[in-house]
C-alpha cells in the first residue's frame, strides 16, 4: 500500500490513446527547447560555423544527431558509456538530440539519464561521475551488494494484487533496479526504492533541454507474424508499424493498466524503469527458433563452447528457472535440440514442435484493447507479449528513422557479440529495404574497421563504430556476464570513449557537410541580402545653417512662444473669473 500511495500515477484515468505518426506535444515542445542549447553547443563545437549555425537557427534546420546503441548486456551498458563520455570531451554529447537504446544500452542511458550526473566520466573513485559510481555497483553480479529482497519482492506482489500479468521478466527487472537504480542519489527523483523509479520522472531531465531526448525499445513478439517495434520515451510508450502504416501510444504512466476501449478499469501500479529494463534486455526470453536464427549460424564446436559458456553467465538462479521452464514443452519424450547429430538440423525439428515456446516473456496488458479502430486487429487481444529487440536485430534504428524526428546523423555504436561482417547492421538494412524506408547499402566490411561512413539522399549520414575487441577482451565481455572489476569496466569504456575521441575530425566534418548543404538552398537569399545592404543609398549629411538663419529661427520661435504664453494667461484669467462667479 505504501508503494502505491507513493506513485503519482496509480489513481489516474485519464489516459491519453494516440493514433498518429506525429511527435506528441511534449517531445515537440522539448525539441524547441533543445535546440536553443545546441545552437550553442555548435558554436563551441565548429569554431568559424557561427554565422551559418545562426541562420539555420532562425530556419529552425540546426542538424538533429543521434546516438544509437546496440544490445550486449553489461558490455553494451559500459561500452555505450564510454562512447558518450569521448562524445562529452569533444563537446558532440550537448550538441545531440537523441539517444536511442536497445537491450544492455538502455541500461546505460536510463542509469545515467536517472541519475542526475551529468558528467558520463572518468571513473577515478574521487570523480563524482556517472562511471565512477557503477564500477562500485557492478562489482558483483546481481544477487549480491546493495541489493533489498524486500524490495524485489514487492515488486512482484504489488502486481499479482492489483492482477497485472508476472513472468520472470519482473524478477529479472527487479534485480536490475536494485543494481542500477538503487539509491542513485539523483537530485530531483527518489531512488531510496529502486520500484518507485518511474519512466515518467526522466522529463526532470528533458523538460529544461539539458540532456538527450532518451528513447527505449523492444519488440512486440506475434505468433507466425513479423516483429512489431516498440518505443519507451518519458512521455509515451507505443509503436509505429510500417507494414500497414498504423501508428499507436499511450502515455508512459499507462502502460500496463488494465484498458478497455481506452479507459483505465482499475487504479493500479505504474511500470518501473526497473521492469521496464528486464523487458528491453530479456534476450533470455528468446524461444527456440530465436536462437537458432540469433545464435547458431553453423556447427562448428566453437558454437557450441560460445552456447555453454554464455549459459554459463547467466547468475544461477535465473539459469535454474529458465531451465526449469524451458524444459517444460519437451517433457512429451522430444530430445533436448543440443544432444542431436547436427546444431541445425537439431535446432529445425525443435522449431516444428516447441520453436515458438517462449521462456516467461514480458506480458503486460493491451492499451489498444477494444478500442475503436478498424485499423489493427490487436483491438482483439487483451494482453500483448514484448521481448528484446535485438531478436529482430540488434540496433535500435526504426525510431530515429520517424519522418517526423528529422534526424540528420546518427552515430552507431554497434557492441554486438559477433561484429565481423556487421550481420546486425545488414538485417537492420534488410529490415528498412523490405518496408520501402530510404537507407544505405551496408558493406559487410565495416564491421572489420573502427569505423565507417554511409551516406544516402534522403536518409540519414550513418557514422558506424562496430566494437572490435581483441582475444583476452573478448574472455571477459560475454553478453550474459553481469558482473565486472574497475579494471575491467575501465578497460572497456577506453576503448570505445578512444574510438570515439580519435574520429572527432570525422563526426565534425559530417556535421559541417549538412550545415553548408543545407545553407546552399539559402545562398540566394543570402546574396541579395547582402546586396540589399550594399546597394542602399548612403545618408548625406544634412546642410547646416548660416549664423544669420539661426539667428532668424530662433527669434521666430522665441516670438511664437511668448505669443503662447499671452493666450495661455488670458484664458486663465477668463477661467480663474468664471470659478469667482459660481460663489
Amino acid at each position: 500500500q505504501n508503494e502505491i500511495k507513493s506513485d503519482p500515477f496509480a489513481n489516474r484515468t485519464d489516459a491519453k490513446i494516440r493514433l498518429s505518426s506525429t511527435l506528441n506535444e511534449k517531445e515537440e515542445q522539448y525539441i524547441k527547447i533543445r535546440m536553443a542549447k545546441i545552437k550553442l553547443a555548435l558554436e563551441k563545437l565548429l569554431p568559424g560555423y557561427k554565422e551559418k549555425i545562426d541562420l539555420l537557427s532562425k530556419k529552425d534546420e540546426l542538424p538533429r544527431i543521434a546516438f544509437c546503441g546496440s544490445g550486449g548486456g553489461y558490455r553494451a551498458m559500459i561500452a555505450t558509456l564510454g562512447a558518450f563520455y569521448g562524445a562529452q570531451n569533444i563537446n558532440l554529447m550537448d550538441a545531440t538530440l537523441y539517444a536511442a537504446g536497445l537491450s544492455g544500452s538502455t541500461w546505460a542511458i536510463a542509469g545515467w539519464t536517472t541519475s542526475g550526473i551529468k558528467n558520463v566520466g572518468p571513473i577515478n573513485s574521487s570523480s563524482n561521475t556517472y562511471l565512477a559510481q557503477l564500477s562500485d555497483r557492478i562489482r558483483k553480479d546481481l544477487f549480491h551488494g546493495d541489493v533489498s529482497k524486500e524490495q524485489v519482492a514487492l515488486a512482484i506482489l504489488k502486481k499479482i494484487k492489483f492482477k497485472q500479468p508476472v513472468s520472470l521478466v519482473d524478477l529479472y527487472g527487479a534485480l536490475l533496479g536494485q543494481k542500477l537504480l538503487l539509491n542513485l542519489k539523483a537530485p530531483d527523483i527518489s531512488t531510496s526504492n529502486a520500484n518507485s523509479v518511474l519512466l515518467p520522472y526522466q522529463d526532470h531531465r528533458t523538460n529544461n533541454g539539458q540532456w538527450p531526448y532518451p528513447i527505449y525499445t523492444a519488440v512486440m513478439a506475434q505468433k507466425n507474424n513479423p516483429y512489431i517495434w516498440f518505443e519507451f520515451t518519458p512521455d509515451e510508450v507505443g509503436f509505429h508499424n510500417p507494414a500497414n502504416n498504423f501508428d499507436a501510444y499511450v502515455d508512459s504512466w499507462a502502460f500496463g493498466r488494465n484498458m478497455d476501449d481506452g479507459i483505465i478499469k482499475a487504479k493500479g501500479p505504474s511500470q518501473s524503469v526497473g521492469y521496464m529494463m528486464g523487458i528491453w534486455g530479456s534476450a533470455f526470453t528468446a524461444n527456440i527458433s530465436e536462437i537458432k536464427d540469433n545464435f547458431v549460424n553453423d556447427d562448428s564446436p566453437s558454437i557450441l563452447e560460445k552456447t555453454s559458456k554464455a549459459i554459463s553467465q547467466i547468475p544461477k538462479p535465473i539459469r535454474a528457472l529458465l531451465f526449469d521452464q524451458l524444459l517444460t514443452p519437451l517433457k512429451s519424450g522430444y530430445q533436448v535440440p543440443i544432444l542431436g547429430p547436427s546444431l541445425k538440423d537439431s535446432f529445425a525439428k525443435a522449431g516444428k514442435s516447441v520453436g515458438q515456446a517462449r521462456v516467461s516473456p514480458a506480458v503486460v496488458h493491451n492499451f489498444l484493447y477494444q478500442y475503436k479502430t478498424p485499423k489493427t486487429t490487436l483491438i482483439n487481444t487483451k494482453n500483448i507479449t514484448l521481448v528484446d529487440a535485438g531478436l529482430d536485430f540488434n540496433l535500435p534504428l526504426p525510431p530515429l528513422m520517424r519522418p517526423d524526428r528529422k534526424v540528420d546523423l546518427i552515430i552507431i555504436l554497434d557492441q554486438s557479440d559477433e561484429t565481423k561482417g556487421a550481420p546486425e547492421f545488414i538485417k537492420a538494412e534488410q529490415y528498412f529495404k523490405k518496408h520501402k524506408i530510404t537507407f544505405p547499402t551496408i558493406d559487410p566490411a565495416a564491421g572489420n574497421k573502427t569505423v565507417s561512413l554511409f551516406k544516402k539522399a534522403d536518409s540519414p549520414t550513418l557514422v558506424y563504430f562496430p566494437l572490435i575487441r581483441d582475444k583476452k577482451m573478448q574472455d571477459y565481455t560475454g553478453t550474459f556476464k553481469m558482473k565486472y572489476s574497475k579494471d575491467e569496466l575501465r578497460t572497456l569504456s577506453d576503448l570505445t570513449f578512444s574510438n570515439v575521441i580519435q574520429n572527432k575530425d570525422l563526426i565534425i566534418d559530417q556535421i559541417k557537410e549538412i550545415i553548408d548543404k543545407r545553407c546552399e538552398k539559402y545562398k540566394d537569399e543570402i546574396a541579395q541580402e547582402s546586396n540589399t545592404q550594399t546597394q542602399a543609398p548612403s545618408k548625406q549629411p544634412a546642410t547646416q545653417p548660416s549664423t544669420q538663419q539661426q539667428k532668424k529661427a530662433a527669434k521666430k520661435i522665441k516670438d511664437t512662444a511668448v505669443n503662447i504664453a499671452h493666450k495661455a494667461k488670458g484664458e486663465f484669467n477668463k477661467l480663474k473669473d468664471k470659478i469667482k462667479s459660481w460663489f
